[in-house]
């Protein structure tokens, strides 16, 4: 988004600073993984040089695909207008996660995430568990595991991220 010439020579370096990163939160999708900005440098004023791409991978890996996870303990995709379980790795070492699934036993891992992908210590996560409130947590070992609250009627994984150790 261009800026008049004379609106930014009016401004102080933490106005511009503020300026583009709103602009930049404004125009990106809500979903990216991560944001790569060429040659951007400080130095007592911001000068701002290069290209901006966003990561080359955005292809989700699917569970239960051939050579990848399978589903345990009863757990499968919940099909119809729902997206396929999949997880997927940021050029940055984030593990995002997408899908819904259901069916299985809560409490019991609903697949495990592959060596790369398993965050560091257990973490917790806050989803939509048939339109109320549930947990899946994420172990060190990649047991990706609906808890209670959750129910096994349909469990929503879109927009887990976490660090890989």
């Amino acid at each position: 988004m261009p800026f008049p010439p004379d609106t930014i020579a009016n401004m102080t370096q933490a106005e511009l600073a503020k300026t583009i990163r709103e602009s930049i939160e404004r125009l990106l999708p809500t979903h990216i993984p991560s944001l790569t900005v060429d040659d951007l440098v400080v130095m007592g004023s911001l000068t701002v040089q290069g290209t901006t791409s966003y990561p080359q991978n955005t292809t989700f890996t699917l569970v239960g695909a051939s050579g990848q996870p399978g589903f345990l303990n009863g757990w499968g995709n919940a099909g119809g207008v729902n997206t396929s379980a999949g997880f997927l790795k940021t050029e940055a070492g984030y593990v995002n996660l997408q899908g819904a699934i259901t069916a299985g036993t809560v409490g019991s891992p609903a697949f495990v995430l592959p060596p790369g992908y398993k965050p560091a210590s257990t973490v917790a996560f806050s989803i939509s568990s048939n339109g109320a409130a549930g947990i899946v947590t994420i172990d060190s070992s990649g047991n990706v595991t609906p808890v209670s609250p959750s129910s096994n009627v349909l469990v929503r994984l879109d927009g887990i991220q976490f660090k890989a150790a």
